[in-house]
């Protein structure tokens, strides 16, 4: 048997290589998505894309003829019924038992082939309907009343249980699937709203899509667009139909006063006994009357037309809008499940490591660093800090917590005490006082000494493992004052340049 396959680049169709002895009834369990399963073996002939699309287009005259193809292959049967005003008008793609369709991408190439040729779409559109189509298709895959509650008689009288739809198996469509394309009021056929894309992103159809691991935005955010345009040129259909209705209605008032002012000469010709007058009038009279009547009809369809157009634009629009807040939250989660899976991958690679922090200078105008986990076993760098800006190259310990300098006086920000969480080396807190930039930080035992900033006056302030400032000196110095723990107390330098001692004792508590 003659196998299609095609070789295709556009991320749209791209093959997957799924083992054909997956069980089928596994992936349609509930809550699953849909996967499709392909034939993964060689073929003795390969077609290429445009013969495969080809054959749909060529199946494109159904909607204009009612039928198309060859039935023991592909072949379309378009049933649309006017007299019915109950469900759908549908398209039926039967593939016929001779088929040789085997891979899903390649069955929507012939969909999107025959919506081109049938209706107009844009290669474009035509996939993106067409990509949907075979995902509500196979959602709904054997549901005849589901099919019987949606569609027209016409339609379902030609629809079996045991086809209907699309199974998820390429082996299982050859003679047993009917691809049901919902459409659209026949008023919209030849428009970009020809197929109704309501019904084939149904709940049922997103939450399936939902499941995939990109939830399928791409193909989402496509049918989006697509509403958004249909919307668009709905209103615009509206808007041209409003304005031809003003004109009919027009013509249909002025035929009305011809037709009145006809019969007013009539009945004056009768009542004068000038029969043959009084005939030529009344049909003058009655023929302006019946062009009034119907100016007045095409109006009322005009605006009717106006009407619905204006009823599909603003019906599209909303769905348009909602699916857009659903794709957005959807790709919001794809991010913070990334994000987590990240966090995972580093967290285990730092569970298997011998981790070191360290500080690496990124400005060296500034000598500001950031803070690098990093394993000692293999010396690679794990993680490293958002904050770019430490002062002083100086890390101390807190209660298991990094404790630097950080912060810049630039857009009005400050420079103060942070201290880092070591895992995600994020600052899970900041200190209320002002750092001199210059500032260094120095441990003894529980208490953290820096240079504190008060407006231009630099002191010595120290602080709690918590960052919260406990006292400072009296004495003044400067902002690059070196700070030296010995027996006697604190060795700074101060604003004349000299070395002063200060005692632990003699700094001004500024806490109870």
């Amino acid at each position: 048997m003659k196998k299609i396959l095609c070789l295709l680049l556009s991320s749209i169709f791209i093959f997957s290589s799924i083992s054909v002895e997956v069980d089928e009834d596994e992936i349609r369990t509930s809550g699953g998505s849909i996967e499709f399963i392909n034939y993964s073996g060689t073929h003795t002939q390969i077609d290429t894309i445009e013969q495969i699309r080809g054959i749909g287009t060529q199946l494109g005259g159904a909607a204009t003829t009612g039928r198309a193809g060859e039935q023991g292959r592909y072949y379309v049967m378009h049933i649309v019924d006017p007299n019915d005003t109950k469900g759908f008008d549908a398209d039926i793609l039967i593939i016929g038992e001779r088929a040789a369709v085997d891979h899903i991408n390649n069955l929507r190439l012939i969909l999107a082939g025959y919506l081109q040729g049938a209706y107009g779409y844009s290669a474009n559109d035509a996939s993106t309907i067409a990509h949907f189509v075979t995902i509500y298709n196979a959602v709904h895959r054997g549901d005849m009343a589901y099919f019987t509650s949606k569609y027209k008689t016409a339609v379902t009288t030609n629809l079996t249980s045991d086809k209907v739809g699309l199974s998820t198996r390429y082996d299982e469509w050859p003679g047993k699937t009917q691809i049901v394309i919902p459409l659209s009021d026949p008023r919209f056929a030849g428009t970009i709203s020809s197929v109704d894309t309501t019904t084939i992103t149904d709940k049922d159809v997103i939450d399936k899509v939902k499941q995939e691991d990109d939830k399928d935005i791409d193909a989402r955010e496509q049918m989006i667009d697509l509403k958004e345009r249909e919307s668009d040129e709905a209103a615009k259909r509206a808007e041209e139909a409003q304005k031809e209705a003003a004109q009919k209605q027009k013509e249909a008032e002025q035929k009305q006063k011809e037709a009145e002012q006809k019969q007013k000469e009539a009945d004056a010709a009768q009542k004068a006994g000038d029969t043959e007058t009084a005939e030529q009038k009344q049909k003058e009279a009655d023929a302006a009357k019946a062009e009034a009547d119907a100016a007045k009809a095409e109006a009322d369809k005009k605006k009717d037309d106006a009407a619905a157009e204006q009823k599909l634009s603003d019906k599209k629009d909303k769905e348009a809008q909602d699916e857009r807040k659903d794709v957005a939250a959807d790709t919001q989660k794809i991010i913070e499940e990334k994000a987590d899976e990240k966090k995972a991958a580093s967290d285990a690679a730092i569970a298997s490591s011998v981790p070191g922090y360290g500080l690496k200078v990124v400005d060296t105008s500034k000598l500001l660093s950031e803070l690098v986990l990093l394993d000692l076993k293999t010396a690679k760098e794990l993680k490293t800090s958002a904050v770019k800006t430490i002062h002083g190259r100086c890390l101390l310990d807190s209660k298991g917590r990094l404790m630097a300098i950080a912060g810049t006086t630039e857009g009005g920000s400050v420079i103060t005490l942070v201290l880092f969480d070591p895992k995600s080396l994020e600052v899970i807190k900041q200190g209320d006082d002002n750092i001199a930039s210059e500032s260094v930080l120095v441990q003894n035992e529980s208490d953290y000494y820096a240079v504190i900033d008060e407006g231009g006056k630099y002191y010595i302030g120290r602080f709690d493992g918590e960052l919260k400032l406990q006292a400072k000196s009296s004495l003044q110095v400067l902002p690059y004052s070196p700070i030296t723990i010995v027996d006697e107390g604190i060795m700074v330098q101060a604003t004349d340049n000299t070395l002063r001692l200060i005692g632990l004792k003699d700094l001004i508590n500024v806490v109870e």
